[in-house]
């Protein structure tokens, strides 16, 4: 397993991670590794490096949690964050859109249409295939 997949960035303080995984054709993908003690979601991210920067440029806190993708991060961080408030990544954002010419998406549903996990069909996700065969 090492061999095909590096975890290389924190997507929740439970432990969630996010990293490149090669599939069986030889290609790499970003995908995310719920910690199964909080977020459950692990899947396919994308397999453009771009759209990875583009939904780290978005600014959620916690990446992991599937059901804040359709709410922008400044409204994931006030049901649950703690108190004080969200600042979005407004440098990352602008370097991204001046270096690529795309834009930062309003919430990761734009970049992840239907995240996974492990208590749904991981049939149409390669990467949650690929765990469930534990290769």
């Amino acid at each position: 397993m090492t061999g095909r997949l590096a975890a290389f960035v924190a997507t929740g303080a439970d432990g969630s991670e996010a990293g490149i995984w090669v599939d069986d054709a030889g290609r790499q993908q970003f995908i995310h590794l719920g910690s199964g003690s909080g977020s459950i979601w692990s899947g396919v991210i994308t397999a453009d490096p771009v759209d990875f920067l583009r939904l780290l440029a978005i600014g959620y806190d916690e990446l992991c949690w599937p059901e804040h993708h359709e709410v922008g991060p400044a409204q994931a961080y006030a049901e649950d964050g703690p108190a004080g408030g969200w600042v979005a990544p407004a440098a990352f954002g602008s370097w991204l859109t001046g270096r690529f010419g795309v834009t930062v998406p309003a919430t990761a549903r734009e970049v992840v249409p239907v995240p996974d996990d492990r208590d749904g069909n991981r049939a149409n996700d390669p990467f949650g295939a690929w765990l469930d065969l534990g290769r």
